[in-house]
């Protein structure tokens, strides 16, 4: 059986017979370039009904990251909510995967999961090249995308425009490559490496109108 991030479905609801996408809320651990990637990915789809913000909460911490997820679903009057972080605190094991754990399973009663083992680098990288080697840790994943991309740091604010100046071929490569790497390992909710962010894309171009 097959234990992959699952295909979110979502619904719409209608207005004067005209279909209106539901408020959604993107809650993202990253205050540098993870974050800026989601804002101006928004932007690019001009999705004026998705707010993406980072968590005040728990830092990398996943579990309090989806607890502050719902707080602020509840709080705002969203229609529904993602939770976009890394899985490289799941590769430490102990504790620290105990807690990537609950927060995988407090976010299956209501909250979307999108992760990317180790990091949301490797997203970036699939825009590269396509790869299944694990990697160790996300400064590893980090100076191989830095190689790719001529250079790389966390407080890059505009990787989106650099990943989408190389045309839209590039994004379809990124997300047919995601889907493959997840093909390549039906038994594993998260392998290293693996990213949802192509999932998490998929999702949001069904809410342009």
């Amino acid at each position: 059986m097959s234990l992959s991030q699952p295909k979110v479905d979502f619904g719409r609801r209608k207005t004067g017979g005209k279909s209106v996408p539901e408020k959604l809320l993107i809650v993202c651990e990253d205050s540098k370039s993870g974050l800026h990637y989601l804002e101006d990915l928004v932007d690019h789809l001009q999705l004026s009904s998705v707010t993406v913000i980072r968590t005040s909460s728990g830092g990398k911490d996943p579990k309090n990251l989806v607890d502050y997820t719902r707080k602020e679903l509840n709080r705002q009057g969203f229609a529904a909510a993602c939770a976009v972080f890394d899985g490289d605190v799941m590769l430490r094991g102990g504790t620290e995967k105990a807690r990537f754990d609950a927060a995988i399973a407090k976010a299956a009663s209501g909250i979307e999961v999108y992760v990317s083992v180790p990091c949301l680098e490797f997203w970036f990288l699939l825009h590269y090249e396509e790869t299944d080697q694990p990697f160790s840790t996300c400064d590893e994943v980090g100076r191989r995308l830095g190689q790719k991309m001529g250079r790389y740091a966390k407080s890059l604010g505009n990787v989106f425009e650099l990943l989408h100046a190389q045309g839209d071929s590039w994004l379809e490569k990124a997300m047919a490559r995601a889907e493959r790497i997840r093909h390549g390992n039906p038994d594993q909710a998260y392998p290293n490496p693996s990213t949802g962010m192509d999932r998490l894309i998929e999702r949001l171009r069904g809410m342009v109108i």
